[in-house]
């Protein structure tokens, strides 16, 4: 992985990546000489999506295997570092804010620090304000929080 979200990361390599809703990935793909697979698997939905690279003519993989690189721990987001020109001077943080997410799928309600959204005051910050969040997932899924400005 070379980018996350258009930002340059510190080089990582992996040979599976798990993406969230929304997430963009910039990377260098190297390939062996033949037909290989690029498969997508939707965790805990089941079903697959399949792209080949092919270097040669030959027949496509089957979808029916099962990649060894689902058994290996996949590279994600948490584990990606800026690279030194993307990094924010290190100094302590201007303001620190506990985040809670907590919901449920039944009935679909969904909270940041006991409200939902409709009722959230916005986490406003000045320019070249850094700011901490410290955020507790108390859901029983991954949620993807994107953090823009």
């Amino acid at each position: 992985m070379t980018h996350s979200d258009g930002d340059a990361v510190q080089p990582a390599e992996t040979a599976s990546i798990r993406l969230g809703m929304g997430e963009r990935y910039d990377a260098i793909v190297t390939v062996a000489e033949g037909i290989r697979p690029v498969v997508a698997e939707a965790s805990g939905r089941g079903g697959r999506a399949l792209a080949v690279l092919r270097t040669r003519s030959g027949m496509a993989p089957s979808t029916d295997n099962r990649s060894v690189e689902f058994d290996q721990v996949p590279l994600t987001a948490d584990r990606l570092r800026a690279s030194a020109r993307m990094a924010p001077p290190r100094r302590a943080p201007d303001a620190t804010s506990d985040l809670v997410l907590s919901g449920s799928m039944d009935p679909d309600v969904w909270t940041i620090n006991g409200t939902t959204y409709d009722k959230t005051e916005p986490f406003m910050t000045r320019k070249r304000e850094q700011q901490s969040f410290h955020v507790h997932n108390m859901s029983i899924t991954s949620n993807l929080l994107p953090v823009h400005g």
